[in-house]
């Protein structure tokens, strides 16, 4: 005869145990894959909160726009183009060319643009006074036979910024260059001398970000 035992109907006292053992293991598991999906309904909730603060932090970064105006005579804009990751050929007769990048740190996005004359280009001059008014800060591609030249971009500088400050980054292009030694300032011209573009470009964004 069939006999309830407990909550479960059991033929014997053997039948009720394993059916006893059985109900365990069914609400064990049970347990299990509740646990389960709290867990991952905390992972879920946890990844919506990281992700939402991350846009947070994202909204609370400063955003510049950066111009920097670069004086090339020597052919080395490629040097930039690979700095911005720009799929671009260099032209070796050119008056004018640009390139930007984006670099950030935890509390800034900087936008760098570089805007890249050509010494040599006959319309120097004309480029050189529309883009020194918008210039953050220069780099000249420096020669000793161009020293003339420099001094009369230098003086250009103070004299478009009203006297303040500005920076003039200075690639000197030898190895006889110290770059812990290689800062000097004159009435309001900071002037950073490095021995590489690569260099210059690596100080120009320590500078900003």
């Amino acid at each position: 005869m069939r006999k309830r035992l407990g909550a479960l109907h059991a033929d014997s006292l053997e039948q009720y145990i394993q059916q006893s053992q059985y109900s365990q293991e069914l609400l064990y598991q049970t347990k299990v894959n509740e646990k389960q999906f709290d867990l991952k309904e905390f992972e879920n909730t946890d990844k919506d909160t990281n992700t939402s603060f991350q846009e947070e932090q994202q909204d609370q970064k400063e955003y510049f726009n950066i111009n920097i105006l670069i004086v090339d005579n020597s052919n080395q804009i490629g040097e930039v183009f690979k700095y911005c990751n720009t799929l671009k050929q260099p032209k070796s007769n050119y008056h004018l060319e640009y390139c930007s990048k984006v670099e950030q740190s935890n509390s800034k996005q900087v936008h760098f643009h570089f805007w890249i004359i050509n010494q040599e280009s006959p319309k120097y001059q004309e480029l050189i006074n529309v883009y020194f008014t918008i210039a953050d800060a220069y780099i000249y591609i420096y020669h000793k036979y161009l020293e003339l030249e420099f001094q009369l971009f230098t003086e250009k500088v103070k004299k478009l910024n009203n006297n303040q400050s500005s920076i003039i980054f200075k690639v000197a292009n030898s190895k006889r260059v110290s770059s812990m030694n290689n800062l000097q300032e004159n009435q309001m011209i900071i002037e950073i001398t490095l021995q590489s573009l690569d260099e210059v470009l690596e100080r120009v964004k320590s500078q900003f970000i």
